[in-house]
């Protein structure tokens, strides 16, 4: 297959979920031409038009604020619209309202809900397909403890917050931001425990919950809205805002190091079930439905249906078996 991928591919470079996909695309043995619609922008209509001529099986465009949706008219293939986060401004939601697509994918299930409620995506448009991690970029290292306890995330007063509830007495802990990639993964495997808070008060799935399964830490987080993903896996939930029993776990997990070790033991056995080239498949079956003339799904509904990747059920849009 043939794909146009639209999004932050320079800029991004390294990290992104838009890098680690389109490898994984290609890792399948598809063609993906990369657009970055944000490094390119002037010349952003020659570079549509030119990939248009090559006659693409599916064009994917993630995020897109500032990309009008006539743009991608000249495209006779299936159009796909990714949304990795909640449409935060008004350039996304005029996109994800834009009949151009035949399709939107959210990353989570927070996403996929706004999507179909704030920003009227019909519920046989709307898909979910769960973000993941890139297996060369974050693995467990042999590396020496350094810390007891870090968060990698972008430092919102809530996270400030919940960091400060561990306390004082709790040494060498570490709240970092601007770390990504391979530099993110070898701090988090100098820790004990990584700790997973949400930005808002707002209950989701951040990317970075997969990312951390292949590590040498224990994962301490905030509850998400899709736990059943992580089934089999022994990620120590908190309740959301509880950074009592947020410090309580963490604590636990300190003071006992086999728990620790059989923690972690867990959760790298469930991390091959959310790699970005596992994801792919379903984004491929998703395509090819929408290339045969089906929506891919049945249209009762935005969350009807299993999508079946490895050993990792979950509701979706999407059925591969």
């Amino acid at each position: 297959m043939r794909l146009v991928y639209i999004a932050v591919h320079e800029l991004n470079a390294g990290w992104g979920a838009e890098t680690f996909l389109a490898r994984a695309f290609e890792r399948l043995g598809h063609e993906v031409i990369r657009i970055d619609y944000r490094a390119h922008r002037r010349e952003l209509p020659r570079l549509l038009e030119a990939a248009a001529r090559r006659a693409p099986d599916a064009v994917l465009l993630q995020r897109g604020e500032g990309l009008a949706a006539e743009w991608l008219a000249g495209f006779e293939a299936p159009k796909v619209y990714y949304a990795t986060e909640r449409a935060s401004v008004p350039e996304q939601q005029q996109l994800l309202r834009s009949p151009v697509f035949d399709a939107c994918v959210a990353s989570s299930r927070c996403t996929l809900q706004s999507m179909v409620e704030e920003c009227g995506v019909p519920p046989e448009r709307a898909h979910w397909i769960p973000s993941g991690f890139d297996r060369e970029t974050y693995r467990a290292l042999e590396v020496k403890s350094d810390y007891n306890v870090v968060a990698v995330c972008a430092p919102t007063r809530r996270r400030r917050r919940a960091f400060r509830a561990l306390g004082w007495t709790l040494r060498r802990k570490r709240l970092l931001s601007g770390i990504m990639g391979a530099k993110c993964n070898e701090i988090v495997n100098r820790s004990r425990i990584a700790l997973n808070i949400h930005a808002t008060d707002l209950i989701d799935t951040e990317t970075r919950l997969f990312e951390l399964l292949p590590t040498r830490a224990a994962i301490v987080s905030e509850a998400c809205d899709a736990p059943g993903l992580f089934e089999g896996g022994a990620i120590r939930w908190f309740p959301p805002g509880d950074w009592a029993a947020m410090g309580k776990a963490v604590r636990e997990l300190l003071q006992d190091e086999l728990l620790r070790r059989q923690c972690v033991e867990k959760n790298n056995a469930i991390a091959a079930s959310h790699g970005w080239d596992a994801r792919a498949h379903a984004w491929i079956a998703l395509m090819e439905r929408l290339r045969s003339g089906k929506s891919g799904g049945n249209g009762s509904g935005a969350e009807v249906g299993t999508v079946r990747i490895g050993r990792c059920s979950w509701p979706g849009k999407v059925d591969q078996r």
